[in-house]
């Protein structure tokens, strides 16, 4: 382990995992803050979320290490707005700015080869040699992409309440239990901050569903659209040891290795977040 504090950042739509490595502590110091995609906020959005997180640490714990993996990290321009922020809070650490789909690997198989996969409120998946990961299917974001994720799930689930072919006894339990009315999905889809979030927060009344037929086939659909899109391009991907990382994963684990049966893969390892596997890569490199 480095002598020196190590901040590690596992940043999401949802939230931000934090866990300090210290010297002579452990476990380190975690804890976690409200969820952001460099990509949609402005650069002093975060330089407040760093500072809150230096008051979190208090004085003596600045780390000179900073690991972020993150949403919305794809571009330059993205890693740089995320790199000045942590410079202007702790101008003497160093600073690496990384995908969440690069922590992601590094959590499920450390240095061993993969094809990593994030299946939470979005998506993602690539392939990972042990140090560096070729992404052949762009995840495209919540509008165009992230099959079988959070928003996949929660959007196509309101599209089958208002327009699918989904049964009135079933149609008025979502209705009835999630208070849905189209004003209320369409001011939260088109008009309020956090669409993707507001999509998947439909997500556990799927859960509590998912032995109804109809709604275990609409997950077991967008599962096996994952599958075929993101994990098959790969080069001997059916030969390859596949992992996931994500709450859809975690919580949907039985039908998502019944997905990868049907579509002829096998699923090795499952975490609901890669933090745990983050913290064990960086105190063995």
């Amino acid at each position: 382990m480095s002598l020196s504090n190590t901040l590690i950042a596992d940043a999401g739509a949802t939230k931000i995992d934090w866990y300090l490595l210290a010297p002579m502590q452990s476990p380190g110091l975690r804890f976690q803050t409200s969820g952001m995609n460099a990509m949609m906020v402005g650069e002093d959005r975060i330089l407040k979320e760093f500072k809150a997180v230096a008051e979190e640490l208090g004085a003596g714990r600045a780390p000179k290490e900073i690991y972020y993996y993150g949403a919305g990290v794809a571009t330059p321009s993205a890693r740089e707005k995320i790199s000045r922020a942590f410079l202007k809070v702790w101008p003497d650490a160093k600073v690496e700015v990384a995908s969440d789909l690069l922590a992601a690997a590094r959590s499920l198989f450390g240095k061993e080869k993969g094809i990593a996969c994030i299946l939470g409120t979005g998506s993602n998946a690539g392939y990972y040699d042990g140090e560096k990961l070729e992404s052949k299917v762009p995840s495209l974001g919540y509008i165009l992409g992230d099959d079988g994720s959070g928003t996949a799930l929660g959007i196509r689930l309101i599209r089958e309440i208002f327009k699918g072919e989904m049964d009135e006894e079933l149609k008025s339990y979502f209705i009835n239990s999630c208070g849905l009315n189209l004003p209320y999905v369409l001011e939260g889809v088109y008009r309020k901050e956090g669409a993707n979030k507001f999509i998947a927060s439909f997500v556990p009344f799927i859960r509590n569903k998912i032995d109804h037929p109809f709604i275990k086939n609409m997950v077991m659909d967008e599962f096996r659209k994952f599958f075929r899109l993101n994990i098959a391009p790969y080069d001997n991907s059916k030969s390859l040891p596949v992992a996931f990382t994500g709450s859809i994963a975690f919580h949907f684990a039985p039908l998502l290795r019944e997905a990868a049966e049907a579509e002829g893969f096998k699923v090795g390892k499952i975490s609901d977040a890669p933090m745990e596997g983050l913290v064990e890569y960086h105190s063995k490199n």
